[in-house]
């Protein structure tokens, strides 16, 4: 069985060790005309009231196996370092939920594991189209792909385990797709999510939108990575929906550790 950085190879997404290299390649991969298209459609994404049509556009037209070879090639390491996280807290379970999958390069790869059924779901037709293509390619026959707004979906369905990288916190009302999702739990699964956050402050303001949510985090732990030849990290909350008093985070202690520990990778300290 290949490894997750063989897997994510295999869309086309490659390591760099600097921005420098990256840009240079991206370049040369795009083209004029593309990366033009995707500077212009990514100019949207930057403000703080993201539309859903803005960001529609956008992953439509990264879904092109060229573009997204390119674009996730900038985080190819966040991906596979969100990914194995993820594994290790799913692994049991039977009935997932790949929330945001994009082209599915993380849906294939838990379901390559076997023993269990993978759902992808996205609001990019031509993504799901590509994620489709690559599971038959794969013989991926445990993982399955739909396309539309998750509000609208999956009614009556319940997921032992359902996973968010870096999607949730980027959609419009939060809140509600969140709500959804914990609607789509089972009584005793679990929500893995890694948002694209690293202050204290928001941290814990998205805590507070889980609990509202009336999903209960459970955990708080951060995942490092290299990003263009540069220490970062994410947080890895999971969550779930038992009555029992949720634990009490000292998220500022976390966020100085986690800050201390990417200085020492950058052997800064």
């Amino acid at each position: 069985m290949h490894t997750l950085r063989e897997h994510l190879a295999s869309y086309g997404f490659r390591e760099f060790e600097s921005a420098e290299l990256y840009r240079y390649w991206g370049g040369r991969q795009l083209g004029e005309h593309k990366a033009r298209i995707l500077d212009r459609l990514r100019k949207p994404l930057e403000k703080d009231d993201v539309q859903p049509g803005d960001v529609l556009r956008f992953y439509e037209f990264i879904a092109d196996p060229d573009v997204a070879s390119v674009v996730h090639s900038m985080k190819t390491d966040a991906i596979r370092a969100s990914g194995a996280a993820v594994w290790e807290r799913i692994k049991e379970k039977k009935n997932i939920l790949d929330f945001g999958c994009n082209i599915g390069y993380l849906t294939t790869w838990y379901a390559w594991h076997g023993g269990n059924l993978v759902t992808g779901v996205d609001i990019s037709p031509v993504s799901i189209e590509q994620a489709q293509k690559k599971a038959m390619a794969w013989q991926v026959t445990n993982a399955h792909f739909l396309h539309g707004d998750i509000r609208k979906l999956l009614h009556g369905k319940r997921y032992d385990a359902i996973v968010d990288t870096q999607t949730v916190y980027t959609v419009h009302k939060k809140k509600q797709v969140l709500a959804q999702l914990a609607a789509l739990l089972a009584e005793d699964g679990i929500l893995v999510t890694i948002p694209p956050i690293r202050t204290a402050e928001k941290i814990s303001a998205y805590l507070e939108l889980l609990s509202q949510a009336g999903l209960h985090p459970r955990t708080l732990e951060f995942i490092y990575f290299s990003a263009l030849g540069e220490p970062d990290a994410y947080p890895i909350i999971t969550a779930d929906k038992t009555v029992a008093p949720a634990p009490e985070f000292d998220v500022h202690a976390a966020c100085v550790a986690m800050q201390g520990n990417l200085l020492r990778l950058s052997g800064a300290i």
